[in-house]
């Protein structure tokens, strides 16, 4: 029996060779942290405000809040007119999903580049709360599931 050209046990291919040798000691191949991506967002006209809120699926007013704050698969992004009226609606997924740590400062720190002034979750840890306290954020806290056109509705009636 005589084994396949290219394969066989010893020849330093189980593990990868000369980069597993000495690469990985030098750092490379090993994983780097994902930053988010800075927000490509329009500015607001005078008189306009941002709502940022963390949801569940892509459904424009029909989606659901998220029960998750950091690790939100989108955050949709409301502008509303002086009036308190919706001007437009942009659902962009969230940067911040896939980082190791800290998923929920690195949403805060996407959603304060987008402009937005005010954030609509159910649920957010005590020090991405402490982080936008610092940063003069308003918190609306609406349970899960609760449809992104109830959380405005909501806001606007109780500003």
């Amino acid at each position: 029996m005589s084994w396949p050209k290219g394969s066989g046990y010893g020849r330093g291919r189980g593990r990868g060779g000369y980069r597993w040798r000495r690469g990985w000691s030098q750092g490379l191949g090993e994983p780097q942290p994902q930053q988010p991506v800075p927000a490509q967002t329009w500015p607001l006209p005078p008189g306009f405000k941002r709502i940022a809120a963390v949801v569940d699926e892509n459904k424009g007013l029909d989606s659901r809040i998220s029960p998750i704050y950091g690790r939100a698969p989108y955050i949709a992004l409301v502008d509303l007119d002086p009036n308190g009226n919706i001007a437009s609606i942009n659902i962009v997924p969230n940067p911040a999903l896939n980082t190791q740590q800290g998923a929920g400062i690195a949403t805060t720190q996407y959603i304060l580049s987008t402009g937005a002034t005010t954030i609509i979750a159910s649920n957010i840890g005590p020090n991405t709360q402490a982080f936008l306290r610092q940063h003069g954020i308003q918190v609306i806290t609406v349970p899960p599931g609760t449809t992104l056109k109830q959380a405005l509705t909501q806001l606007t009636q109780h500003p």
